[in-house]
C-alpha cells in the first residue's frame, strides 16, 4: 500500500511541475530562437523546423 502512494505522490509532483513549466513565460530574448535554431534534426525540439515538418504545434 505504501508503493501506491509513493506512486501517487511522485505523479501529482510530476504533473503540478510539468504544468507549472508549462505556464511558465518565455524568458526576455528567446522569442524568436525557431528562426536562429537549425543546427540539429532533433525532431521532438519545438525550436527545430524538424518538429514542425512532423506536424508539430508551437506554443508561440
Amino acid at each position: 500500500m505504501k508503493a501506491v502512494i509513493y506512486f501517487l505522490i511522485l505523479a501529482v509532483v510530476y504533473v503540478l511541475l510539468y504544468l507549472k513549466n508549462a505556464a511558465t513565460p518565455v524568458p526576455e530574448g528567446c522569442e524568436h530562437l525557431r528562426e536562429a535554431c537549425h543546427s540539429c534534426q532533433d525532431a521532438s525540439c519545438p525550436a527545430s523546423g524538424v518538429y514542425e515538418a512532423k506536424g508539430g504545434v508551437h506554443n508561440a
